[in-house]
């Protein structure tokens, strides 16, 4: 038996350092280990696996392998199922301003 099983797809907007913008699915892990309704793991998750790069279905067809490193932002229009509570309580927001190379800045 090997570690990879299914996966679930998940509508994303994938937004890239140098402007380029990608809509399409991400593919995510399903296990039983996960604790989420459905067994899934979540964007941050699958962004946090050690790969350095992510499978998207295109929503024009296709695929892209998108490099982890160039993302600047990943966008969900689907309710994601909350994190472990627990985490929730332990988190602090923080506001920032990143501005890249080219000058464009961008808050969150």
């Amino acid at each position: 038996m090997n570690d990879w099983g299914s996966t679930n797809r998940l509508p994303a907007h994938v937004a890239l350092l140098e402007g380029v913008v990608l809509d399409g699915d991400l593919h995510l892990l399903t296990r039983p280990a996960y604790p989420q309704p459905g067994g899934s793991e979540t964007p941050l998750e699958m962004l946090n696996r050690p790969d350095a790069f992510f499978a998207l279905t295109l929503a024009e067809g296709g695929v892209a392998l998108v490099p982890k490193a160039q993302v600047l932002e990943i966008t969900c229009p689907e309710d994601v199922p909350p994190p472990d509570p627990d985490r929730l309580t332990a988190a602090q927001q923080v506001d920032l301003e990143v501005i890249l190379p080219g000058g464009a800045e961008h808050r969150g």
